[in-house]
This record gives C-alpha cells, structure tokens and sequence, in this order.
C-alpha cells in the first residue's frame, strides 16, 4: 500500500483560512452594510447614489433592497444645539432646528476675509443671509483680514473693504467702520541719519538684555527703513525695502567693508 504524504503545518494553516464561497462574503457584506453604515446628505441625487453603491456591493439575490432606506436619509448633518435645554426637552414643534440655534445670536464674526471669493464666497454669503433672516435683527458682523487689498491710499483701501464686506454680509458697511491696522514704533533710540553714525551703531557687540534692544540705534535704524513708513500721518508697513540705501542720503555704499 503506497505511502500518502502528510501535509505540511504551511499547507494546513493555508486550507484553513482559504478565501469563504463568494455567496457567503456576500452575506456578510451585505450584514456590515446593514448595521454599520449611515450617511446624511442634503441633496436628492447624492441619496440615490450612495444607495445604488451600496445596492451593488451588499447585493444578495432574494432579498429585498430597502434595507437601506432607513440608514441613507436626506437631510443636513451639520447639527448642533446653543441651548443644552434643547438636548432635555427636545426642539419645540413650532420652530425649526435653525430657529432655535440661532434665537440668541448677536454677533457673525468671520476671520481671513479674502479667502471667500468666487463660488466659495457666493455660498458663504447665501448661507449668511439665511442665518441672518432667522436670527435676531441686531446682529453685528465682524469681519478681519489684513490683505483683502493693498492698493490706493487709506480711503480707497477702506471702500474696497467696505465693498468687499458688504457684498458677502448683505449688509451696508460705511467705510468709516473699517478699522484698518496701527502700528507703533518699538524702537526708543534715534535713528542712524548718515553712513558713519550706522557704522558706528553697527561696530559694537549686540545688545546682551533683550530689554535693551528697544534703546539700541540699530533697531531704530532696521525699524524705520524696513519695518515701517510714515504716509499722510500715519504709520504704515514698508512697502519697498529696495535702494535702502538712499535713507543714508544715497551713501550706503560705503558702509561696506
């Protein structure tokens, strides 16, 4: 009588964890679909896709398809409460979801202005306008950004904002109430005015007290030539750091060595 082999330990553990008949992965696909998928989406079709994905990947023939209906909805999963009271008693039947959440808002604030342009800011603006129809009539909008335009002198700046302000609020913004930046000057010491006094603050070791950095010469010199400008009164970020050595009477060069 010839002698069978014997499987190997490789060949057994691998005849025991063979791929399942395609009928029962099915099964069970279908079973995790069932019980673990939810999904909320406000548009109709986007339903419909996502339950005809899921129709053909948990398929099984026999069974019905409308496993899904109560687990795929349509509706706004954004969802969110101002009022814990409501997490208690529940949203009263008069009033809509939006209408509680916004019953006791006052202020729509919006930072990084210039980042809702195009479609991105026409979608923001229509959902700003319904918020403010359900909320309180007095909200205040608030908005921030530091380069929503840099173009023009001080009133021009502040029309544009204003414009840019008023077409994404809905709301008639006057120029008057844009608050654009101040600055301060840090430095205390006076400012280098010719090449040998820059080469004189230059030569000494830096300052070892950071407190004393303010009454150093140097700082006032790097400061004014590239921190800031003054223009019509006021003190603004340089523009152009370019040829600073015209602020030494056009004798930068010879600050060299």
């Amino acid at each position: 009588m010839p002698l069978q082999p014997q499987a190997n330990s490789a060949e057994r553990h691998f005849a025991v964890e063979r791929e399942p008949p395609p009928e029962a992965y099915r099964s069970a696909l279908r079973e995790v679909i069932r019980n673990c998928i939810y999904a909320v989406d406000k548009h109709p079709f986007a339903v419909d896709l996502c339950k005809v994905a899921l129709w053909i990947e948990g398929h099984e023939p026999g069974l019905p398809l409308t496993f899904l209906d109560r687990h795929i909805k349509r509706g706004d999963s954004l969802v969110g409460v101002r009022d814990l009271d409501a997490l208690y008693h529940g949203i009263p039947a008069d009033r809509s979801l939006l209408s509680v959440a916004t019953r006791n808002l006052r202020f729509i604030v919006m930072d990084e202005l210039h980042f809702y342009r195009g479609r991105q800011g026409s979608d923001v603006a229509m959902l700003i306008r319904r918020l403010s129809r359900q909320a309180h009539e007095g909200v205040q909008y608030i908005g921030t950004s530091s380069t929503v335009t840099t173009e023009g002198d001080r009133t021009a700046r502040r029309k544009e904002i204003a414009e840019v302000a008023r077409k994404l609020f809905g709301a008639e913004v006057p120029p008057g109430n844009i608050i654009d930046e101040t600055l301060a000057r840090i430095a205390k010491a006076p400012r280098p005015q010719t090449a040998a006094e820059l080469r004189q603050a230059v030569m000494p070791p830096p300052p070892a007290n950071p407190d004393d950095v303010a009454n150093h010469p140097l700082a006032a010199w790097l400061e004014e030539t590239f921190g800031m400008s003054e223009k019509d009164g006021q003190l603004i970020r340089a523009a152009d750091v370019h040829g600073c050595g015209g602020a030494l009477g056009g004798s930068g060069r010879s600050t060299r060595r």
